[in-house]
């Protein structure tokens, strides 16, 4: 998958025919209700770089309540075309490393009162994204007499770096990335 290229400079659209977003006034929206600008900017390339044939739901929240606790989580971007067909995407703009055979995104550490600085928090972006693929698939099921649902997905680290090697069972066409080198990236067969 390859998001199009274009001049970000200008919000201006050089064609009448591009994607539709939902929620619709989420360009308009004010800065800092969670949409982060690295997000806007994917956003708005999308929807330019596409058609009126796709639709991008953006920030697609869902949660679960257990026995014991909530579970939450969101899906950056769906892709849609006119076939129904989904592209979920995951964006990450923090440093995303290969820890213990896993991609980790390392987000910065929190500061407890004025102590010393906790080391960074990680977090497993494969758990992250197979917990949101699930837990979509799972409540369309519901709602759709048990029908299954078919995602594809893609992590997009528009400016993050990738910290060590590709694990060896991630497929490079599920990364798109312009700071990893092709060495670094296994064939994938």
């Amino acid at each position: 998958y390859e998001i199009p290229k274009r001049d970000w400079s200008s919000d201006v659209c050089s064609s009448d025919l591009m994607a539709r977003i939902v929620p619709s006034d989420i360009v308009d929206a004010a800065p800092g209700g969670g949409n982060t600008p690295a997000e806007m900017r994917t956003l708005l390339r999308l929807r330019d770089g596409l058609d009126d044939t796709y639709v991008i739901y953006h920030g697609v929240h869902w949660a679960r309540a257990e026995a014991t606790r909530s579970v939450y989580g969101e899906i950056d971007f769906i892709v849609m075309n006119r076939f129904g067909r989904l592209l979920a995407i995951e964006q990450k703009d923090i440093e995303v490393a290969v820890a213990r055979q896993d991609l980790v995104a390392r987000y910065k550490p929190r500061r407890a009162g004025r102590g010393p600085a906790s080391a960074p928090d990680e977090k497993s972006v494969t758990t992250q994204v197979s917990r949101n693929l699930n837990a979509l698939r799972t409540s369309f099921a519901k709602r759709n007499d048990e029908r299954k649902l078919h995602v594809d997905h893609l992590l997009y680290l528009p400016a993050s770096r990738l910290a060590g090697a590709l694990p060896s069972d991630r497929k490079s066409t599920r990364l798109n990335s312009s700071h990893v080198s092709e060495s670094r990236m296994p064939s994938s067969a």
